[in-house]
């Protein structure tokens, strides 16, 4: 099986198999995910299923910095344009950023 070099940061890299979720690699190096809600991989935001295929660097995103809200708020917005999609099949949600003090 071939294994990647994923930085964690101040730690030593470590190795992990090719095929190693995003998600993966922040609950090894954490223990848990400490309220992180994404991750930057090679300075790109990825969410915890992204499948990491060769030598890069991973850093949490935790949910309480100004990426982390700005995540989850366009996460529920999304979330919440299925649910109404779905109650109201002639609803056309219509596309934007969350605001900055909240999802909608």
């Amino acid at each position: 099986m071939s294994m990647i070099s994923v930085d964690v940061g101040a730690e030593e890299p470590h190795s992990y198999a090719v095929g190693t979720t995003v998600g993966d690699v922040v609950l090894n190096v954490h223990g848990r995910k400490h309220g992180a809600v994404a991750a930057l991989v090679d300075g790109v935001e990825r969410d915890f299923s992204h499948v990491l295929e060769s030598d890069c660097s991973v850093e949490s995103i935790d949910g309480s910095s100004e990426a982390g809200l700005y995540i989850l708020r366009h996460s529920c917005a999304h979330l919440l344009a299925q649910a109404v999609t779905e109650l109201h099949p002639d609803a056309r949600p219509t596309i934007g950023p969350p605001i900055e003090h909240g999802f909608y």
